[in-house]
């Protein structure tokens, strides 16, 4: 169940993540005229709600999991 979990997240994130982004930072160069700051926002605010989500984690080291 443990390792599902992790690979449902894993593989859903792929395609959006990983697929959209490029073609994001394509529309946005197109629309700002080459400029790279709207690109560059856009990463910052992606790597800042992967941060928040990150906070949100519980710590599961010392847990005892074999319910």
């Amino acid at each position: 169940m443990r390792y599902s979990g992790a690979s449902i997240g894993y593989q859903l994130a792929a395609p959006f993540a990983g697929g959209l982004a490029p073609l994001i930072a394509a529309v946005l160069l197109e629309t700002f005229k080459g400029s790279y700051v709207p690109v560059a926002l856009y990463i910052i605010i992606l790597a800042a709600f992967s941060f928040i989500a990150t906070l949100g984690l519980k710590e599961m080291a010392h847990v005892d999991i074999s319910d």
